[in-house]
């Protein structure tokens, strides 16, 4: 994912629209862990805005980040 991706956004719906290109990648347990979480808290219809937490990528230049969600 470059910079410009609507992903980096923090909102759910890109990010799960997204999903088939982010299996190109190797990803752990296939993203499932975003996709739970994402389900848990409305899916693509969920409104909250995510922020990155912290600077580490599970993947070495891949974007993957951790992003935590406030109500």
């Amino acid at each position: 994912m470059n910079s410009a991706s609507p992903a980096r956004s923090g909102l759910p719906r890109p990010v799960i629209g997204s999903t088939p290109e982010y299996l190109r990648f190797a990803l752990e347990a296939c993203f499932g862990h975003y996709l739970m979480l994402a389900g848990a808290v409305g899916g693509a219809d969920c409104g909250a805005q995510g922020s990155r937490f912290g600077t580490y990528e599970n993947g070495i230049s891949t974007g993957q980040a951790h992003f935590r969600y406030r109500p």
